[in-house]
């Protein structure tokens, strides 16, 4: 599903936890890609402000950036960052279980991103992604 909508993340974030790296290595051998992936101990921190952190020191070269978190904070990221939460129903409306992947287009500098910047393009969930 990642190749199929031309998903190809420059940089990845994960956490340091084990789940969360696994989780990488298998989205990492679907999209057949070596990005720069930094392990940021402030995923595992699990606040929508230390996501907020990450993000916002990507610099403005990357164009698609990638993290892996956890919930809560990373389903409260994504819904936060959605500038139309308020025109009904969302691919997020229900709900952001474990391996969801949710694709923004964003505006201006990575140091600009908070809430309501984003446009939701795709949701994705891991037991979608398939090579076949």
């Amino acid at each position: 599903a990642c190749r199929r909508l031309g998903l190809q993340p420059e940089l990845v974030a994960v956490s340091p936890a084990l789940r969360a790296r696994e989780t990488w290595d298998y989205v990492a051998r679907e999209l057949g890609a070596a990005p720069r992936v930094d392990i940021e101990n402030r995923i595992y921190a699990n606040t929508v402000d230390d996501l907020l952190g990450v993000v916002s020191e990507v610099p403005d070269s990357v164009v698609s950036f990638l993290i892996i978190g956890h919930n809560p904070s990373i389903a409260d990221l994504a819904l936060s960052l959605d500038a139309r939460p308020d025109e009904g129903r969302t691919p997020l409306s229900d709900g952001f279980p474990t391996g969801t992947l949710a694709v923004f287009a964003l505006e201006g500098s990575w140091s600009e991103v908070g809430a309501g910047v984003g446009q939701l393009q795709h949701v994705v969930r891991l037991d979608q992604l398939s090579s076949t």
